[in-house]
């Protein structure tokens, strides 16, 4: 559960139990008897005017029972949004988002209601001991905001124009989020990305296996872009995105990532279904692609 973890600090404690600044009666008769002046005194100073008078304990911080402090924790838990309720905006959002112009058929609301569903069957399917570590919900989230800053369909942007909060992140604590897990929403969607594990796969691998819902969306996101589907994908985002590539984008595409993606599974369920579409895609490509076209054949690329 996404809970309170705050501390505050309500005062420090003083040797005789109170707070600092705080005398007992006797320091507080000998302090009087040390410091006040004498009647000759005031006759020397002349007659003043008292203003009124602060008592010592409405300057200094007070301490808190444990009664108080479980109240006070009781009301910030009540006022948090779990991640459960968080989903029924995220979905909105995420139609909304990737309704945007600029997007195309290869990335659209339609591919994150497939990546939810497989994530949803990856994580349903797997052992009780995987569940205790992964969050459902945060799959969903995940899921649902994986392409939500995609470069691929970003205008550059300078260092200088770069929030200080990622999109994600933002967006989740719009709707009430607790701050560690829009942060930590955030990081995962950051690293789901194909190309971005190839050049960090020492963090990525560690990431995932600290939090398995980066190892289900991965695997729901990879078999997305393989079989039928996945062969439609490749061939409108290249035609889309990178038309000056023409066909040979697509071939290459097929070599570079596709036919790697089946090997890069993480989960038991993300394998087996990797596994089915990606001799699929390998069909297409392999077999039929350069049957009819072996002017431009389709070559796996060996991992680097």
């Amino acid at each position: 559960m996404w809970g309170y973890s705050g501390v505050t600090s309500f005062g420090s404690l003083g040797s005789h139990g109170g707070v600092v600044g705080e005398m007992t009666d006797d320091e507080s008769q000998d302090h009087e008897s040390q410091s006040s002046p004498s009647a000759g005194t005031f006759s020397q100073l002349g007659t003043t005017t008292r203003g009124p008078q602060t008592s010592i304990n409405s300057l200094c911080p007070r301490t808190i029972n444990q009664t108080e402090f479980q109240q006070t924790q009781t009301e910030t838990e009540a006022n948090m949004v779990s991640p459960s309720e968080l989903i029924p905006q995220t979905w909105k959002y995420a139609e909304k988002y990737m309704s945007q112009p600029g997007f195309d058929a290869s990335h659209d609301f339609s591919h994150l209601q497939r990546v939810v569903a497989v994530a949803h069957k990856i994580y349903d399917s797997s052992s009780e001991d995987f569940k205790q570590k992964c969050d459902r919900d945060v799959v969903t989230l995940l899921a649902l905001l994986h392409d939500v800053g995609d470069k691929k369909y970003q205008g550059a942007t300078s260092a200088s124009d770069m929030p200080t909060k990622g999109p994600v992140e933002s967006f989740l604590l719009s709707i009430g989020s607790e701050e560690e897990l829009a942060a930590l929403v955030q990081l995962l969607a950051t690293n789901v990305s194909f190309s971005n594990e190839q050049k960090n796969r020492k963090f990525v691998h560690s990431l995932a296996e600290k939090h398995p819902e980066l190892a289900v969306v991965q695997d729901a996101d990879r078999v997305d872009a393989i079989g039928a589907i996945g062969i439609a994908r490749v061939i409108t985002f290249g035609m889309t995105k990178r038309p000056q590539d023409g066909w040979q984008g697509v071939v290459n595409h097929y070599g570079d990532k596709l036919s790697r993606l089946a090997e890069e599974m993480k989960t038991v369920t993300g394998r087996k279904l990797a596994a089915e579409r990606g001799e699929r895609v390998r069909i297409f490509f392999e077999e039929w692609w350069n049957d009819e076209f072996p002017a431009m054949p389709a070559t796996k690329v060996s991992k680097p």
